[in-house]
């Protein structure tokens, strides 16, 4: 029986040992359906794969470095993994996503022997991928003996994910071991998916990762900023970044971004990355002052960014922070997650006090939200349930003129302000308030 139990264990996915590739091609078909199901809110247009890439990018929490572990449940085990693990999952499972959506989603009309063929197809992408992504200046240092060795495609790609995600220069920083991988690694989905439909993105990845840098920097130094939270996500970017021809002290004062550059090298994605983290060190610390909001309106008009992208991304931010902030270990240093999502509550609970009577009286004209929020207050809404609540609230916000400059995004942070300024009568089940009549009577 002990002896049964070891092989029945090597047989689940571990991310930290070798040979896992083979183990999460095993997994990654046998979930296929619901890996697509799970981004099927993707936008798909004429740019499908970008945005699919864009959209993967946060949802996963690739962005973040810290990806939502609720996104691999499905998977054996997974419950053990690390951070790291996590991260690593997300980031091959995202590869695998883009070939798969860019192939128009051939493999679900597939069997299982054809399937397998096809995730083979796969491998041998990501493996020419990374070759040519690997080819450029230094960076072959790194990589040349895995692609001259006498191994298969698995094995090098499996190691080259390994690397890609290996950043020694964290060691180095007693503050940033409570995590491993390169986080600008998170970009590899965004240029294997453009790389897919011959556009070379990779080739300005060096340039990307210090103008992401610079434009975090600036956002640091928007007047009236309290800059802790701030220095801290940049610093960890940098320690994570492993630049090879640059001193970690002067990127920390690195600000220069040619923005006409930008705009005629990176695709519309790329850029709209520049913007996020920028956005993103605005949204943990001051949380948008005056100051803050100036400076994302300048840097979204340099970029030539479409306002409704940028209000999407952060309202895309703004929900990911307020749902897997506690578990982003570099913002629970400094101030800590908590002082940012009280900041972000309190701008929440002014936003609904100042449309308190139109968003009464939308919230009263949906039947069905009004039963869902009475529900609400003396049980535990569904997953689904949850999911009505959250678009419903956001039908209603959009309508709202105050949301010109932010989308104020749903969830369950909007429940408990909505039930303060609901009446009483709206909250109680009916057989109570017949009750409380007669009793009166």
């Amino acid at each position: 029986l002990p002896f049964f139990i070891f092989v029945n264990k090597q047989k689940q996915l571990d991310p930290s040992i070798k040979n896992w590739l083979s183990l999460f091609i095993d997994e990654f078909d046998s979930h296929l359906q619901n890996r697509i199901d799970t981004y099927s809110a993707a936008s798909f247009d004429t740019d499908l794969l970008m945005k699919f890439a864009h959209f993967y990018i946060h949802k996963s929490g690739l962005f973040y470095g810290q990806v939502n572990e609720k996104y691999h449940r499905d998977y054996q085990d997974s419950q053990s993994w690390s951070i790291d693990d996590n991260f690593k999952i997300s980031l091959v499972e995202g590869l695998f996503l883009m070939f798969v959506v860019s192939d128009n989603l051939r493999i679900t009309k597939m069997d299982s022997t054809e399937r397998r063929t096809y995730l083979k197809t796969c491998i041998q992408k990501i493996y020419e991928f990374y070759f040519l992504f690997s080819m450029q200046g230094e960076s072959w240092q790194k990589y040349h003996d895995l692609y001259t060795g006498k191994v298969d495609e698995l094995t090098i790609v499996e190691q080259v994910i390994d690397l890609r995600l290996s950043t020694p220069s964290i060691l180095k920083r007693d503050f940033w071991k409570g995590s491993l991988f390169n986080i600008y690694s998170a970009l590899d989905v965004f240029y294997f998916a453009a790389w897919l439909t011959s556009n070379y993105s990779y080739d300005y990845r060096d340039k990307a990762k210090l103008d992401i840098i610079a434009v975090m920097n600036q956002a640091c130094e928007i007047k009236g900023t309290f800059r802790k939270n701030g220095e801290a996500v940049v610093s960890y970017f940098i320690a994570s970044g492993d630049f090879i021809n640059a001193k970690p002290d002067t990127l920390y004062t690195h600000k220069s971004c040619d923005f006409d550059e930008c705009v005629k090298a990176y695709p519309v994605v790329l850029r709209l990355f520049l913007y996020e983290y920028a956005a993103f060190v605005c949204f943990v610390d001051t949380f948008f002052n005056v100051s803050a909001v100036l400076f994302l309106q300048d840097l979204a008009r340099k970029l030539q960014l479409e306002n409704e992208r940028t209000r999407l991304s952060l309202s895309s931010i703004e929900d990911y922070v307020m749902e897997e902030g506690k578990n982003i270990f570099y913002l629970n240093y400094g101030e800590g997650v908590a002082k940012i999502r009280k900041t972000i509550q309190n701008r929440y609970q002014t936003f609904i006090n100042k449309n308190k009577q139109k968003i009464l009286t939308e919230v009263l004209e949906s039947k069905e939200l009004v039963e869902l929020i009475r529900k609400s207050v003396s049980e535990d809404l569904s997953e689904s349930e949850k999911k009505k609540v959250k678009e419903q609230i956001m039908d209603i916000l959009k309508t709202l003129p105050s949301l010109a400059i932010f989308m104020v995004p749903g969830g369950a942070i909007l429940l408990p302000m909505l039930l303060k300024i609901i009446p009483e009568e709206i909250l109680m089940p009916s057989s109570f308030l017949n009750k409380k009549k007669d009793d009166e009577l």
